[in-house]
């Protein structure tokens, strides 16, 4: 019966499909620690039964971090008015 839920805006829930620009963004960042170019990050993940999770690793803070933070906050906004 799962399979025939769909969410308000009419795609399937629960769809467990990777994404390839999303496992090509990873591997470019974790490239990106490996080197050393970046030093902590935060994260928010979205999982496949539409559910959301947050991860902090490494060293934070500051105002340039808070600022980028901010910037997905609107692009989620704005997404999200779509």
């Amino acid at each position: 019966m799962s399979d025939t839920v769909v969410s308000l805006w009419g795609q399937p829930v629960g769809v467990r499909e990777p994404s390839p620009a999303l496992v090509q963004e990873l591997e470019r960042l974790l490239e990106a620690a490996r080197s050393g170019e970046i030093i902590g990050g935060g994260f928010v993940l979205l999982h496949a039964d539409a559910t959301a999770s947050w991860v902090m690793a490494g060293r934070m803070g500051g105002f340039s971090v808070l600022g980028a933070l901010e910037m997905v906050r609107a692009e989620l906004i704005e997404t999200n008015r779509g």
